[in-house]
């Protein structure tokens, strides 16, 4: 009993540490401070108590959002009518209600004081990040490059499986194949007795496949692995 508890521990030990497979990179250069290309500005100020913030994002069209409301839960499926997305990755599970602002380059008026705004591009769901900003002023400017925000994918859970199950099998086939060098093989009067050279390949058989297993786990895995990395931002003040 104790030999399949170690088998099963060690099997889904991979399942475990998932999080240690996400890969971390570094937030990409900030970007400079280049008034972003509006083609059409309201004739009219902003209203009373806002500001007017100019957004663009580097190298590609984006869709702008704001988080209105933010839940932490360690229950993502208890957030009530569905208005709230999971923020993957994080721990406790954040949950954010938007709403969606324009597509850059664009123009938006914001109370004064801090906001967080998504950014997605149209391109590539996977290129997303946040920035926070402090509207301060009636005329403001945001430039953000995308980081990237990959989930985890049905591929990488089933590469994680393989590498589990070839855990297992490379560990039992080991198993059998030491039983079979180290057991006896003496035949008794009513017993073909215990085939050693059988036990020995069907050992090292089950050892192959387990191998390979968890070599194509571990090559799928790292393929679709998920990746976080942080956009970077900047903003300032413009003069009307």
């Amino acid at each position: 009993m104790s030999f399949v508890r170690r088998v099963v521990l060690r099997g889904l030990s991979p399942l475990l540490l998932l999080q240690g497979c996400v890969a971390h990179y570094a937030a990409p250069e900030v970007p400079a401070p280049i008034t972003p290309p509006v083609a059409h500005l309201p004739a009219t100020p902003p209203p009373e108590g806002t500001g007017r913030v100019l957004v663009d994002t580097v190298g590609e069209v984006a869709k702008v959002s704001r988080v209105v409301d933010t839940l932490t839960t360690a229950d993502p499926y208890g957030a009530g009518n569905g208005a709230y997305r999971l923020r993957w990755g994080m721990a406790p599970m954040e949950l954010q209600r938007t709403e969606l602002l324009c597509m850059t380059p664009c123009s938006v008026d914001l109370r004064q004081g801090a906001h967080t705004l998504l950014f997605e591009s149209l391109s590539d769901p996977t290129r997303r990040s946040s920035a926070d900003i402090n509207v301060t002023a009636p005329l403001s400017a945001v430039r953000h490059s995308l980081g990237r925000n990959k989930p985890l994918s049905p591929a990488t859970l089933a590469g994680i499986m393989l590498i589990a199950g070839g855990s297992a099998l490379t560990l039992a086939g080991a198993t059998v194949a030491a039983v079979g060098a180290t057991a006896s093989n003496t035949p008794g009067p009513d017993s073909p007795g215990f085939n050693r050279p059988e036990a020995i390949g069907i050992g090292l058989g089950t050892l192959g496949v387990g191998l390979v297993l968890g070599v194509i786990g571990a090559v799928v895995t790292a393929q679709h692995r998920p990746i976080e990395q942080p956009g970077s931002t900047i903003e300032w003040d413009l003069h009307p």
